[in-house]
């Protein structure tokens, strides 16, 4: 049986924010993080609720909504909030569900590619994520707003798995949209390409750790060294990577091979 947590949040009431707050609020999470009508509107309803849903049960129904309809297309729950198709080509589907702070949560799809390398966070190693268990998305559409599928534990049981009945096609339909683009080394360049131009309000294409370092390898991988190698360098300025670390990764980019 689904157990919901017995934390309190403990709230009083204060005046609604500003129109003005909610458009600075909204420009610091970015385009695919801002706060959505639905956000908007929980405030102005003046809703108070004492409890989060428990995560066992926020994430209960995301599985039998979502998980279930991803299943039905081909995908394979390998962990909790995590859906891989592999596409035997180096090249796996990917779709998470991302955790926020607020308590909320969006889905997000995309690539994990078995040519593309990741560090620790420490940026002292480097690793292969080339299994379905280890996969990682490298590549998304950045310029999708993902926040219209926002998910919040600020709500009723019931209007969580209204929102995931309503929600689930949607979101189904939009993914699919992504990976009818395709899933060849071109195809991904121009997602990428797409990416990297989209002017986001928020966090940009070089706040994402594996975005542009997966631009970097895929220029490298269809040929197009000079541009390839331009990234590489700014990804490199970009980031305090420990010497052997860097030194692994300088190798595991000249050896991308097409």
């Amino acid at each position: 049986m689904l157990l919901q947590t017995a934390h309190t949040i403990r709230c009083k009431l204060t005046p609604l924010p500003s129109r003005d707050m909610l458009r600075k609020t909204r420009a610091g999470y970015g385009s695919h993080l801002s706060l959505t009508v639905d956000m908007i509107s929980l405030f102005k309803k003046k809703k108070i609720y004492t409890e989060l849903i428990g995560a066992e049960v926020f994430n209960g129904e995301i599985d039998h909504f979502f998980g279930s309809a991803l299943c039905k297309i081909g995908f394979e729950n390998i962990k909790k909030n995590m859906w891989i198709q592999d596409l035997e080509t180096g090249v796996r589907k990917i779709v998470t569900i991302m955790h926020w702070k607020g308590a909320t949560s969006t889905p997000q799809w995309g690539y994990s590619l078995d040519y593309v390398p990741h560090f620790n966070n420490s940026y002292n190693n480097i690793f292969w994520h080339r299994t379905n268990k280890s996969a990682m998305i490298d590549v998304f559409p950045f310029y999708f707003d993902f926040s219209k599928y926002l998910l919040s534990r600020f709500t009723t049981p019931k209007e969580h798995t209204q929102k995931l009945e309503s929600f689930t096609p949607l979101i189904i339909q939009d993914l699919n949209e992504f990976y009818d683009l395709g899933s060849d080394t071109n195809d991904l360049v121009n997602i990428l390409e797409k990416s990297e131009a989209y002017n986001a309000s928020g966090l940009g294409f070089w706040n994402w750790v594996q975005l542009p370092l997966a631009y970097a390898f895929t220029l490298n991988k269809i040929g197009n060294s000079q541009k390839a190698n331009e990234f590489i360098d700014k990804y490199l300025s970009k980031h305090d990577i420990a010497p052997k670390a860097r030194a692994k990764l300088i190798e595991r980019f000249n050896n991308v091979s097409a």
